[in-house]
């Protein structure tokens, strides 16, 4: 369920090996002035993306640690059967986890993990800090307290067949991970620090899993409570993709 490899850099990169599709796509197509990749059988860009981003670091000679795990789609199976088998960093020198499994282009999201100190590290390479709901940092991270954060790698529509994968923005988060490998012996060891939530943390003016803004009035509510003041709204794309599709 998982495959680790010591590297000789203090920076872990993650990836999931599975995707929501059963089977592998056969047809491709590539828009050569958009550099846009597709397949009618569904890309699986989610996350193959990062499998592909991995072995161009690697070929470049850089010799990161790597985690790729397989069911992440299924909630984390992959990852949860690595913190069993290692509650402790199987690395011995591991100063944050970098995942690649984000859409777009941009974007850097830190789950629970709340160490500013990290985020304006990353920050610093050219992303911007946004929402999640999961991956498996959000597992591996607070068990082992390491700060840790995922990266975008250039697919859109996730999960769906009509998934597009931009591969001038996967150069483009390529290119600063590989910035990020070159400095990564200068960096300090950043610790996981949990976020304390507030009362009223769901936050009711942002979906739950990509925290877009929504209201009541033009979202979904993800629980059931009868009254509705403490539960959870998704908007419209993310409903559908968790309640309404099948694979």
């Amino acid at each position: 369920m998982y495959l680790i490899a010591e590297g000789d850099l203090p920076i872990c990169i993650c990836a999931h090996m599975d995707t929501v599709f059963l089977k592998p796509p056969h047809t491709f197509y590539y828009d050569q002035e958009k550099t846009v990749l597709w397949s009618p059988q569904g890309l699986g860009a989610d996350d193959r993306a990062a499998s592909y981003a991995i072995i161009e670091l690697l070929e470049k000679g850089y010799r990161p640690s790597i985690i790729l795990s397989d069911l992440e789609e299924r909630g984390g199976i992959g990852a949860e059967a690595l913190v069993r088998k290692y509650p402790k960093c199987p690395f011995q020198d591991c100063r944050a986890l970098i995942q690649l499994d984000r859409q777009g282009a941009n974007d850097a999201v830190y789950y629970e993990c709340d160490n500013k100190d990290f985020e304006k590290l990353i920050t610093s390479y050219g992303f911007n800090t946004e929402w999640g709901s999961f991956t498996d940092i959000s597992i591996y991270a607070p068990q082992w307290g390491i700060a840790a954060v995922n990266l975008s790698v250039g697919y859109y529509d996730e999960h769906h067949q009509t998934e597009i994968l931009n591969m001038t923005e996967l150069h483009q988060t390529i290119d600063k991970v590989e910035r990020m490998l070159k400095d990564c012996r200068k960096w300090l060891s950043y610790t996981y620090i949990p976020y304390i939530h507030k009362k009223g943390w769901w936050r009711q003016d942002r979906c739950i899993c990509c925290g877009k803004p929504v209201t009541p009035e033009t979202s979904h509510y993800c629980n059931s409570t009868e009254d509705k003041v403490n539960d959870l709204l998704m908007c419209d794309k993310c409903y559908s993709l968790y309640f309404n599709d099948t694979y």
